[in-house]
């Protein structure tokens, strides 16, 4: 397995509409890996880290996490400052679902308004009212990616823990529908995680969405920095390795990402705030300072070292689980004990792993 930037992935366009590939390889090109970085044009904003989904193969069921939402202030302050240094693009998603948050379209609005070219999300796309989606396209949403991890209704309901697969369905092709019939320049994405129990339903996906999105793109699945590699066996047939060598991960200097709590945090599969090196929330703070502070770059140089001691990137880099030591003391919370509720949607995962066994068997 590779890294979450690095991972394989199979992209599958409709015509020349679907851009989402390109972008993804753009992203990774021209990158010069020293200690210090210009400010980047990407970021990634988790607006909650919670979500109404349990997808086995994701770690947000088994964050203990305290749920939050980004701050509306924190979120003007950081769009200001970045963009003032040159950013162009953001998704509004990291660990949580978007549309979990009520004002999602302020999020929105308030970076197009800005002067924010690009704004995209990743949802499941599970919401009950189309007004929703409607609602964050028409305040300037540039792209928005559906994840759908399953071919089949069945099968869907035991990979994402909720029956919501027609559903979701049907607000794709709404929202193709809403799109042509007033000529909006929206891109419509759709991934698909591919465990061992789906593999064989990509081209059912297909063939129930692939006229209403752009591109649709098959991922492998990850152990998402290591903090599912105790059920990594389950969800593939793939044979884990140590690796003895990595490159640099991209995301030290090609993308900046906000925690909901308000942290600047070195990746998006951080799940709890173990890679966070700066706090927005005090009043006197330089963005552009903060990118480049000495947490960062002992971090960049570590990276480029291949020498990542017992942090997080050690785990997701060398695809090892080692106990993981903070880069920071900012909202760590893996020492945390889960409490009943969580435990009880472990449990609930661990049933569904079992039907699933039982099925592919």
């Amino acid at each position: 397995m590779s890294s979450p930037t690095e991972q394989n992935a199979e992209f599958i366009s409709k015509g020349k509409k679907g851009d989402f590939h390109k972008r993804f390889l753009k992203s990774k090109k021209n990158l010069e890996y020293k200690i210090n970085a210009p400010f980047p044009n990407n970021a990634l904003i988790e607006l909650s880290n919670s979500c109404n989904h349990s997808c086995i193969f994701c770690a947000n069921p088994r964050m203990v996490r305290k749920i939050s939402i980004l701050n509306y202030d924190v979120f003007k302050k950081f769009i200001n400052q970045a963009y003032s240094l040159g950013l162009s693009e953001i998704g509004l998603y990291a660990t949580g679902e978007p549309f979990v948050v009520k004002n999602l379209n302020d999020y929105i609005s308030y970076s197009k308004q800005k002067g924010i070219q690009y704004v995209y999300i990743t949802t499941n796309g599970s919401v009950k009212d189309f007004e929703k989606i409607k609602t964050a396209v028409d305040s300037g949403l540039d792209s928005i990616k559906f994840s759908i991890n399953a071919g089949s209704k069945e099968a869907y309901e035991l990979i994402h823990g909720k029956n919501d697969f027609e559903k979701v369905i049907n607000n794709v092709v709404t929202l193709d529908n809403y799109r042509k019939q007033n000529n909006l320049n929206l891109k419509v994405y759709t991934s698909f995680v591919v465990t061992k129990y789906t593999e064989n339903e990509k081209d059912l996906l297909m063939s129930k969405i692939q006229n209403y999105v752009d591109e649709i793109a098959f991922y492998e699945v990850t152990t998402q920095m290591g903090q599912n590699l105790d059920f990594f066996d389950y969800f593939t047939l793939s044979k884990i390795e140590e690796k003895k060598t990595i490159k640099p991960c991209p995301m030290l200097w090609n993308r900046v990402h906000l925690t909901c709590e308000g942290y600047l945090d070195l990746c998006c599969n951080d799940y709890e705030n173990a890679l966070t090196y700066a706090d927005l929330n005090k009043e006197e703070i330089n963005l552009k300072d903060e990118w480049n502070n000495h947490v960062m770059k002992k971090m960049r140089n570590m990276h480029i070292k291949g020498k990542l001691g017992n942090s997080l990137c050690q785990n997701c880099m060398y695809n090892t689980n080692y106990d993981v030591k903070p880069i920071s003391k900012l909202g760590y919370h893996k020492g945390d004990n889960i409490n009943s509720n969580k435990k009880s949607g472990i449990d609930f995962i661990n049933i569904r792993i079992k039907e699933l066994e039982k099925n592919h068997k």
